[in-house]
């Protein structure tokens, strides 16, 4: 029975890794195809300006000056510019050709050294040219919520945790479970609605796997309570989780209609930043920022 049992085994694994390998590449088209978009995403409007101001704030609570920071999966570069204006300094990797061109050019304009080794293109789950403890910290603000198969997200998190030094920051970024049904009805157009009555919820909720080629592309959308799980069997102590957009998840129209101003803008990140931890937002945040500590001495940020 053992022998009858083997081959159907080794079949399952062989199919696992190439469906992770399709995903991946799935992926990699998606964000070829959408450059522009992502160049300008986090800076097109007030709400998400908060995405944006939110994930600095926690990097700056959480990092220390000066800290040599990779960023994985750092797509076309978005946070190269303030990271280096507050001292940092930051390093990329994307599995994005057209990202990682990008990426190198705004390098180049912000004088950073070594523009070729800085910015690299390779996925998060080989990050075979960077060597163990090379970081003092890092960014993993997208490739959690696209790696859809277990095994090849504790790959990239074991690849990240070994970059990182003993005691350095890792800050991800995760899509909680109900973001789809949120992220559609927030559409609200026939396209977004026909994806949402195709999806199988009672799979969905079970799993988190979102495969879909009509709207965004392949999703992993996180339990919490499991992430953090994978981060403690990861040898890593979770110090802060938050809402990037608090109470204002999903409300980007009436948002955008009302912080018309750099003052109302202001005013609206301090509330967010006040509420953002709290339980209610997290749970029904658009992203969930998860700051986690590697094993080993205390390390303060500012």
């Amino acid at each position: 029975m053992k022998h009858k049992t083997r081959p159907k085994l080794k079949v399952s694994r062989e199919q696992s890794l190439g469906s992770a390998a399709a995903s991946i590449a799935r992926v990699r088209r998606y964000y070829d195809a959408t450059i522009t978009h992502e160049t300008q995403r986090l800076e097109e409007n007030a709400y998400r300006r908060l995405e944006y101001d939110m994930t600095l704030r926690a990097i700056v609570r959480h990092v220390p000056a000066g800290a040599r920071i990779l960023d994985v999966g750092g797509g076309p570069g978005t946070y190269l510019d303030p990271l280096a204006r507050r001292g940092f300094d930051p390093w990329l990797c994307d599995l994005s050709d057209g990202n990682v061109a990008v990426a190198r050019e705004r390098a180049t304009a912000l004088g950073l050294s070594n523009v070729e080794q800085r910015v690299r293109r390779c996925d998060a789950t080989t990050l075979a040219h960077y060597a163990r403890a090379s970081f003092d910290a890092v960014l993993a603000l997208g490739p959690f919520y696209h790696l859809l198969d277990d095994a090849v997200r504790r790959q990239a998190l074991s690849e990240v945790v070994r970059v990182v030094k003993p005691g350095g920051a890792i800050v991800f970024a995760v899509l909680p479970r109900l973001h789809p049904l949120r992220y559609l009805l927030r559409e609200a157009t026939a396209e977004a609605f026909d994806v949402l009555e195709a999806i199988d919820w009672d799979t969905l909720l079970a799993t988190g796997r979102f495969e879909n080629q009509k709207f965004f592309t392949d999703a992993y959308l996180a339990d919490l309570d499991e992430f953090r799980v994978v981060l403690r069997r990861a040898r890593c102590r979770v110090i802060d989780t938050l809402s990037a957009e608090s109470f204002c998840a999903f409300m980007d129209v009436p948002l955008c209609e009302w912080a018309t101003s750099d003052e109302k803008y202001a005013r609206l990140l301090d509330l967010v930043d006040k509420t953002a931890r709290y339980p209610e937002h997290i749970a029904s945040a658009e992203h969930v920022l998860v700051v986690a500590r590697t094993q080993g001495s205390r390390r303060r940020g500012r």
